[in-house]
């Protein structure tokens, strides 16, 4: 039985809402236990989408939905970022970020080669890809518990910034490379 174009907009609506609802009440339940509601909304996301609640064609119009929801959060963030403040703490951000990179890099290179057995192009991307953290996550948690705006929050942000430039340069140049 083929189901008529608004039985499905209701569905999708219903499911959509649902999403909702369950990812705003865990934030708010760990919120309450002194924890970033962020890591709620993840826990939902993973317990909804594994526990098959959501229809098919619902996942890949919440998929889009997500996307253009980090954007927009990226976007709030820029907004909110005070670039003269974070000027002030460049340097230093600069330091431990190349000191963070090459040292974590470092680290999962032996790691990927000696303990999981990579070949070395293989732990080399690998440590490339273990030595980002979420801008979106932890900009979130700063920002909850206030403290974007002090001396460690500009520190982490000035930090994050440039891991997200050698993202988009590696991003860039890493499909260049081939297989």
């Amino acid at each position: 039985v083929s189901q008529s174009r608004y039985e499905v907009l209701d569905i999708f609506i219903v499911e959509l809402v649902a999403v909702f609802v369950v990812a705003v009440l865990i934030g708010i339940i760990f919120r309450y236990f002194g924890l970033p509601s962020i890591i709620g909304h993840v826990l939902s996301g993973l317990v909804i989408g594994l526990s098959g609640l959501i229809s098919s064609p619902s996942v890949s119009v919440l998929h889009t939905l997500g996307t253009l929801g980090v954007t927009l959060l990226l976007f709030l963030v820029g907004l909110e970022m005070n670039w003269s403040e974070i000027r002030k703490v460049g340097k230093e951000a600069v330091y431990m970020f190349f000191g963070q990179t090459i040292l974590l890099a470092a680290v999962y290179v032996v790691f990927g080669i000696f303990a999981v057995g990579f070949t070395t192009i293989a732990a080399v991307l690998f440590a490339i890809a273990m030595t980002f953290s979420s801008t979106i996550v932890v900009v979130k948690v700063l920002s909850e518990k206030r403290e974007l705006n002090n001396y460690s929050g500009r520190l982490t942000l000035g930090i994050l910034l440039l891991q997200d430039v050698l993202a988009i340069c590696l991003l860039v140049f890493l499909p260049s490379l081939g297989q």
